[in-house]
């Protein structure tokens, strides 16, 4: 992502790291992401976010609604909402609030949430931006759910080990 920076790139040429999906899943609990549809040259063509994800024995799936799950490929490309954006965006993000805040209020003003995906996904479909999709097969630590921290220190404790980081950097 530094080096996609680093190199001058123009307004609206965005990129972000696509995970796949299988490599960010908690096995205590569900997660969102960001499905993302990449095009042949690389490019992110869609993205939604998916609040409710969950592994099972056969494979992932997603809920819209609670009852109904669809599956979902382990390799799906997915968002952890690691962009390169460029000081454009900003005025972008700032047109979208108030149409979100408008919703929100109707709907859900208690636990609405603005979706970086969504508001990606939203200037995708007006053609303004593009989003170069940066490729990772790492695994992806975080702690989504209290019960995923053992799991996390433990991985920081061997790549640290491995050299990954540096000692002393988790104190």
């Amino acid at each position: 992502l530094y080096n996609y920076l680093s190199s001058d790139p123009k307004p609206c040429a965005y990129a972000m790291v696509g995970f796949s999906l299988i490599n960010t899943l908690s096995e205590n609990g569900y997660v969102s992401r960001g499905q993302c549809q990449v095009n042949a040259q690389g490019y992110l063509d869609s993205i939604i976010e998916r609040t409710h994800i969950i592994p099972s024995l056969d494979g992932p799936l997603f809920t819209e609604d609670g009852d109904n799950y669809k599956k979902l490929s382990e390799d799906t490309a997915v968002s952890m909402n690691i962009f390169g954006l460029t000081p454009d965006f900003i005025a972008m993000v700032e047109a979208a609030f108030p149409l979100f805040y408008h919703e929100a209020m109707k709907s859900n003003p208690l636990k609405a949430e603005i979706y970086l995906p969504n508001v990606i996904g939203d200037l995708l479909k007006q053609n303004l931006v593009t989003v170069k999709v940066l490729r990772s097969e790492d695994k992806w630590f975080g702690v989504t759910n209290a019960s995923d921290r053992p799991a996390v220190e433990q991985a920081l404790r061997e790549m640290t080990a491995k050299g990954v980081y540096p000692d002393g950097l988790w104190t």
